[in-house]
């Protein structure tokens, strides 16, 4: 049984908060080392599991590894996510033609999350594993800067859409590689929630879209920030799940969407982090009181939860969640 039909089933409420960086605690490990070495990556993934009994367990969040891949620059970091620090100068079509989809057998630090995928399957006896890819609205923000992503929307939108064709091509041919060896691909599309309706139609729905349809088989799509008024379009790219940030409401979310969308989230992340261990188990139990008519439910963060949360918030979690 996949994902969405155990959880459309109501057999059981999956608990899947996305806890890999604090858990890094668990081996005293680096997220730097863990990003360039699958078996130790593995290992961490293997502790997180065992410590929590998470339903499903996903990797550390990078959303840079395809861009890496392309040519951008990136700093590695002990306790937090890679982030870029130079990127491409794509001023005009003839920029854009010299750039090459990278073959994710054998480009930057690609292999290693596919083979980081690979090593995780051992772990599908027991929970379904998930993986992250970049959305292609946020690899074009990695590859020009959000800045000059944001000037593209409104000034240079035919360059965009080429950018974005480019960048969905890198997509999925990494895509294709994790699927088969996964149980949930999540789709990364932060940047997009800075972005109208008619903006994430252009230049984000149709590829997102695409990738679902060319790739499958399970997908959620993940848009962190402001993206209410992004709910009805999210439902439409054809994605199984959706998942967004604390500030939407998970109820009026559900009320929504078609009952055989999933809903994935949504706890503060940050209030999961900073909040006594009580409180943290009160608000999980009163966000799920409040979703105790819908099923189509996976209990979750509304982001990626940050290193410095105590591993006894994250039981916390658990716990209230498991109660229900």
């Amino acid at each position: 049984m996949d994902i969405v039909d155990r959880v459309l089933s109501g057999e059981k409420l999956l608990v899947a908060p996305l806890v890999a960086y604090p858990s890094l605690k668990l081996i005293n490990g680096k997220a730097n080392e863990c990003l360039r070495e699958p078996e130790l990556h593995m290992k961490l993934m293997k502790a997180s599991f065992e410590e929590f009994g998470l339903d499903i367990v996903f990797p550390l969040m990078d959303l840079t590894v395809e861009a890496e891949s392309v040519g951008v620059k990136v700093t590695m970091k002990e306790n937090s996510a890679p982030a870029v620090v130079e990127h491409l100068k794509l001023e005009s079509n003839a920029d854009l033609e010299g750039l090459e989809v990278p073959n994710p057998k054998t480009s930057g630090r690609l292999p290693l999350m596919i083979r980081t995928a690979e090593l995780m399957q051992k772990l599908r006896r027991n929970t379904f594993v998930g993986f992250y890819v970049s959305g292609p609205f946020t690899l074009a923000g990695q590859l020009v800067g959000f800045g000059r992503l944001m000037r593209m929307v409104r000034k240079k939108p035919d360059l965009l859409d080429e950018i974005m064709s480019f960048s969905t091509d890198v997509i999925l041919s990494y895509a294709r590689e994790l699927a088969p060896i996964t149980d949930l691909l999540v789709l990364a599309e932060p940047m997009s929630s800075s972005i109208s309706n008619e903006d994430f139609r252009r230049f984000s729905k149709s590829h997102i879209s695409r990738i679902i349809e060319k790739v499958g088989p399970t997908w959620a799509l993940h848009i962190c920030g402001r993206a209410n008024h992004l709910l009805l379009d999210m439902v439409e790219t054809g994605a199984h799940i959706l998942s967004f940030d604390d500030n939407i409401d998970l109820r009026v979310a559900a009320e929504k969407v078609p009952e055989d969308v999933i809903l994935f989230g949504n706890y503060s992340p940050m209030k999961l982090a900073t909040r006594p261990q009580g409180v943290v188990e009160t608000e999980v139990g009163d966000m799920l009181k409040r979703m105790s008519d819908f099923r189509n439910l996976i209990v979750s963060t509304g982001c990626d939860v940050p290193y410095f949360a105590p591993l006894e918030n994250i039981h916390a979690f658990m716990k209230a969640a498991r109660s229900f």
